[in-house]
């Protein structure tokens, strides 16, 4: 199982790189609207619902993965159920229609909260049991500042 869940954690970050990397590349082609519903859907909306599977469903096999693994896993629902919230909300603003400043707002929530996330991982990678969580500290950081780029343009292009 710890195969499966690495690989999930694979594809969650490549989703979300997709999703960035194309969200710039529609922003500045002049598809303002395309590119905050694909960052929206993919890089909130999948990667939300695949951490939530991820801390939720799969807590034991992700915990371990983390190095964080606890006997009662309440910390990995209480992350798992606020992916799924940011999840629902960036689905809801792109399929409602609700315009690219309300998919930005919610783009703007998950880079904070990934911020936060890749500051306590940076925090716990200082020391030598730092392990894997140096990795996990600058893929979530760069993550964060690139969704907060990503939203600071698009604002500025609106």
């Amino acid at each position: 199982m710890a195969s499966f869940i690495q690989s999930l954690s694979i594809v969650r970050n490549l989703i979300a790189t997709v999703g960035i990397f194309f969200g710039f590349y529609l922003l500045f082609s002049g598809n303002q609207s395309l590119g905050v519903s694909l960052v929206a859907v993919l890089a909130v909306g999948i990667v939300g619902l695949i951490a939530f599977v991820s801390h939720v469903l799969l807590h034991r096999e992700d915990a371990a993965r983390l190095g964080w693994a606890v006997p009662v896993p309440y910390f990995q629902y209480e992350v798992g159920f606020a992916n799924l919230a940011f999840a629902v909300a960036a689905l809801v603003a792109v399929l409602a229609s609700f315009g690219p400043r309300a998919g930005a707002a919610v783009i703007l929530g998950y880079a904070v909260y990934l911020l936060q996330a890749g500051l306590l991982h940076a925090r716990l990678s200082i020391g030598p049991d730092a392990g894997s969580r140096r990795g996990r500290a600058i893929f979530s950081l760069v993550f964060a500042f690139a969704m907060l780029g990503f939203v600071g343009a698009s604002l500025l292009m609106s």
